[in-house]
């Protein structure tokens, strides 16, 4: 567990330290600059526009002998006057600039404080004890880590095909077996969350095995729900409120009985690891 903590940890420092680099915030500053810019271009051009929809005074024919008075003035000023100056846009500009410089620094700035953290913990737990090194320990780790990762990401991509390609209920549908359906279905993407989807050839018998061998503590329990969805979905079975009621139950014990088993499993490799 430790080393594959360590090897997590040095990883993402690695990425990090490859992904954080010179050419990379300047890259990241010059797109946020260019769009400051391209967003003040906007708010001019709309500005003038707005400007040119004020109507233009008119023009009086004036005789010679009178006063002809002040000029009308010219349009395209009123525009010139909302422009903003060029040396706002630059004060401005320079404190987004910086503004997103401080706000990155202290992201950095907290993951590495607490990466840090993370391993001043783990080194003041190992004093006084020996550190034994196996041939292989750190390519297995990262085997084990690319693993969960793949069945993670299969699991999620499983869930996403499983709730968009599914269908509306009808409306003839009663409100139990709706109800059944619905919550096997919550069961089937609870189960491909968790690394076990269902295939789209299995059938709910056979998807069942799978379930048991991925749970066996609720294997009785994954039976019943099974059964009852089977009756609904391919038989004639018409459930009432009491048979709803105890598979919700049902439903509820194997989602509390898999997180227990999950509290005690990392508890158990925690113990394993420090005794090592």
């Amino acid at each position: 567990a430790l080393v594959f903590n360590a090897a997590l940890v040095l990883g993402v420092g690695l990425l990090l330290t490859a992904a954080v680099t010179p050419a990379a915030l300047k890259l990241v500053l010059g797109f946020l600059e260019a769009l400051w810019d391209t967003m003040i271009e906007w708010v001019i051009r709309f500005i003038a526009f707005l400007a040119r929809l004020i109507p233009q005074p008119e023009i009086k024919a004036y005789s010679m002998g009178g006063g002809a008075g002040t000029a009308p003035q010219d349009p395209s000023a009123v525009a010139d006057l909302l422009q903003i100056p060029d040396t706002i846009r630059r004060v401005a500009a320079f404190i987004v600039s910086a503004l997103w410089i401080v706000l990155f620094g202290v992201c950095l700035w907290r993951m590495a404080s607490q990466i840090a953290v993370w391993l001043r913990r783990q080194l003041n737990d190992l004093d006084g004890g020996e550190v034994e090194t196996l041939r292989g320990a750190f390519r297995q780790d990262v085997r084990r880590l690319l693993s969960r990762v793949r069945r993670r990401l299969r699991g999620w991509i499983a869930w996403l095909g499983y709730a968009l390609g599914r269908r509306p209920m009808t409306d003839s549908l009663p409100a139990e077996a709706a109800a059944v359906r619905r919550l096997y279905r919550s069961l089937l993407a609870w189960s491909a969350a968790g690394g076990c989807p269902r295939q789209r050839h299995q059938t709910p018998h056979e998807i069942l095995g799978r379930l048991c061998d991925w749970f066996p503590d609720a294997r009785t329990k994954l039976a019943l729900i099974t059964a009852h969805y089977a009756g609904v979905r391919y038989g004639d079975r018409r459930p009432d409120a009491a048979v709803v009621k105890l598979l919700e139950s049902t439903w509820q014990d194997v989602r509390h009985m898999r997180e227990r088993s999950w509290i005690r499993t990392k508890k158990d490799t925690s113990r394993a690891g420090r005794d090592i």
